[in-house]
C-alpha cells in the first residue's frame, strides 16, 4: 500500500472514530438530561420535601404530617402515582415520623404533635399500618419492574 492510499485509510478512520464519538456524546448528552429529569405535575412534591429534614429536625411534626399529606395529595391527583413509588416513600416517612413520636415524644411539644392525645400503643399501630402499605406498593413495583433490564426501562 502506497504512502498516499495509507494517509487516506488513517483519515477515514480518524472521521469515523470522530463521528462516532459525537454521536455517543449527544446521546449520553440527551438521555442523561431525560432520565434526570422530573415529571412537571410533581415538582411541587419535590420541592415540599426540602422543607421536611427542617420540620422534623425543628421537632415541628404538625408541620411534617401536614407536609405529608399536602404531597400525598399531590401524587394521589395525578394519574399513575396512586400506586407509584413515590407514594410508597410518603408513607414510609409517614411511619417513621410517627416511630419517631413514639421513641421521642416527651421531648416533642404537645402542640407540635399532632398525636399528643393517643398512646404509644396506638401510634405504634397507625405506624405499622403505613409502613404495611408502603411495602405493598413497594412489592408491587419491584414485581412489576424486576424483570426489565437497566437498558430495558
Amino acid at each position: 500500500m502506497a504512502d498516499a492510499e495509507k494517509r487516506a485509510v488513517r483519515r477515514i478512520v480518524t472521521i469515523m472514530i470522530a463521528v462516532v464519538a459525537a454521536g455517543i456524546a449527544i446521546a449520553w448528552l440527551y438521555y442523561s438530561r431525560v432520565n434526570n429529569s422530573i415529571d412537571p405535575r410533581i415538582i411541587e412534591a419535590r420541592e415540599m420535601y426540602g422543607r421536611y429534614d427542617g420540620f422534623a429536625a425543628s421537632g415541628d411534626y404538625r408541620m411534617v404530617f401536614a407536609l405529608l399529606d399536602s404531597i400525598e395529595d399531590i401524587y394521589l391527583a395525578r394519574e399513575h402515582y396512586a400506586d407509584a413509588y413515590e407514594t410508597g416513600v410518603v408513607l414510609n416517612n409517614r411511619a417513621a415520623a410517627l416511630i419517631t413520636l413514639v421513641l421521642g415524644g416527651e421531648r416533642i411539644a404537645p402542640e407540635m404533635n399532632p398525636y399528643s392525645s393517643l398512646g404509644n400503643d396506638s401510634i405504634m399501630n397507625l405506624a405499622r399500618t403505613y409502613a404495611k402499605q408502603a411495602e405493598q406498593i413497594y412489592l408491587r413495583w419491584q414485581e412489576r419492574f424486576s424483570g426489565l433490564t437497566a437498558g430495558g426501562i
